[in-house]
């Protein structure tokens, strides 16, 4: 039972995706939801395929491997029609028009799984070979191969109008994978390839798709809300002592001014001079730390005026002195 490896990787990539994926919550998009459904599937077909290829080296029963093969090809075929339909809304075409190919598609998946049930199937079970062939087989990758065109279309159209190549990554790997397996399938028909090359490019597809945390997003919203809080509370707070300072701040600057009216010695009036001068530049800082909170409010007005460069140079040097 060598070929059971792949299967087993295939099955346990499966499970990992699927517990990764709903462990979280997800934001539910239309991405989103078929991506979910296609890895939902995939489980069910990695599973089917293993638990086939042990009935067939075990039990062995025509039959039974027969109808299995059947469930094979069908969820084969419906995953490939999940993928078209995958296409179809990454590429955000119109609605009504989005709505329309999803239904004909449902139809023609459904018409051809129909189909397979009823057309006969031939089980190819020698030694460590386990294959599929006959009428099912055929309608099943027939309508695979119709899928993968259109989805190769949509591909095309959705690089074009987007010019991303992130998207176009999964199916450029399914393209290779498919070839590479069509490949070991003639000279290593013993290795089934078709399980894994769909769950390594939902591996891909995973990191591809739009689909954020929402709990990291909640997270963020509680960490923006309260950063504004705080910043809220800072500009509060700034024009709250911006006002508490100026009114003593004026209170200083008028019995300044009032002394300059007094009979005092020169020396006096000069220091007077200087306390104005300097209670005027106070003034003017705590009007500029106002000026911040109306800036964050959105309430700021600039004025032109104009200015004496001598008196700021002569304000400066006594304050320096």
């Amino acid at each position: 039972m060598s070929g059971i490896w792949l299967l087993g990787v295939a099955v346990t990539i499966s499970l990992f995706l699927i517990v990764n994926f709903f462990s979280k919550t997800n934001y539910e998009s239309r991405e989103v939801k078929v991506y979910k459904y296609l890895i939902i599937l995939n489980l069910l077909f990695s599973t089917n395929s293993l638990i086939t290829y042990i009935v067939a080296k075990t039990i062995g029963t025509v039959e039974i491997i027969g109808f299995m093969q059947k469930i094979h090809l069908a969820l084969l075929l419906l995953i490939s029609s999940l993928f078209f339909v995958y296409m179809i809304v990454i590429n955000n075409m119109n609605k009504k028009y989005d709505n329309l190919l999803i239904n004909i598609s449902k139809v023609v998946c459904l018409s051809l799984m129909c189909l397979i049930f009823i057309t006969p199937v031939k089980v190819i079970n020698k030694g460590e070979i386990l294959d599929v062939g006959g009428y099912s087989y055929y309608v099943a990758i027939t309508g695979v191969v119709i899928y993968f065109i259109l989805v190769i279309l949509l591909n095309i159209r959705y690089f074009i109008i987007n010019k991303n190549v992130k998207k176009q990554v999964p199916f450029i790997v399914l393209t290779i994978l498919f070839l590479i397996g069509f490949i070991l399938r003639i000279y290593f028909p013993k290795v089934i390839t078709e399980t894994y090359c769909t769950t390594f490019v939902f591996l891909i597809m995973y990191f591809t798709i739009e689909n954020p945390d929402i709990k990291l997003l909640k997270q963020m919203e509680l960490a923006k809300n309260e950063a504004e809080k705080a910043n809220n509370a800072k500009t509060e707070f700034l024009s709250s002592m911006s006002h508490e300072i100026r009114t003593p701040l004026n209170a200083i600057v008028g019995f300044s001014q009032a002394l300059q009216e007094e009979d005092l010695p020169e020396q006096a009036q000069e220091e007077v001079k200087d306390i104005v001068m300097a209670s005027n530049g106070l003034l003017e800082i705590v009007n500029g730390i106002l000026d911040i909170s109306k800036i964050e409010a959105n309430k700021i007005e600039i004025v032109n005026s104009e200015y004496n460069f001598k008196d700021i140079y002569d304000n400066l040097l006594a304050l320096t002195k």
